[in-house]
């Protein structure tokens, strides 16, 4: 019983500090593209679908993660769902010679892997940017192939599947 409760208080607080942390970074991010938006950064038809995706992407984390942290901790299966979602999103990034997609808002602590197609050098490595702010979906071609993985959104990925498969009655 003593280690039931425990582990409800744990999984209260990583939802909590989670739920803190996106706040704050969408906040931070509403800020970055309200900012642009008012120094016209966004200027053509690219910019407009960016600066839409990404303000829907924020506010939805806005409003997900304030009713998390107004609830104190007392999630919904909605709030779980979305929460895995913005995670996933922001989990995994691929450039390639074809097509180019990437949605960071946050800490990254990413690994990767990298095949220059020209010269056939591959590469591997692991690299840590503080707060950063970037989506990139374009059609552009880049120097051969990169997948990476945010290690930070991937472990709170893993962390709301087993919510969600634990209040789907699953585990």
């Amino acid at each position: 019983m003593k280690l039931q409760k425990m582990r409800l208080k744990i999984v209260k607080i990583i939802v909590l500090f989670s739920s803190f942390y996106f706040f704050v970074t969408a906040f931070w991010t509403l800020f970055i593209l309200l900012n642009s938006l008012y120094n016209n950064v966004f200027t053509d038809l690219t910019g407009a679908i960016t600066l839409i995706v990404s303000l829907g992407i924020v506010l939805l984390t806005l409003v997900t993660n304030f009713d998390i942290l107004k609830q104190k901790g007392q999630i919904k299966n909605r709030s779980i769902l979305i929460n895995l979602i913005l995670c996933l999103i922001q989990s995994f990034s691929f450039f390639s010679s074809v097509f180019s997609c990437k949605y960071t808002q946050g800490l990254e602590w990413v690994g990767f892997v990298h095949l220059n197609t020209s010269t056939w050098k591959f590469d591997y490595g692991a690299f840590f940017i503080g707060y950063h702010f970037e989506l990139v979906f374009t059609w552009a071609p880049a120097n051969g192939i990169m997948i990476g993985t945010n290690f930070i959104t991937l472990i709170l990925s893993c962390f709301y599947t087993y919510l969600f498969m634990k209040e789907k009655g699953r585990i």
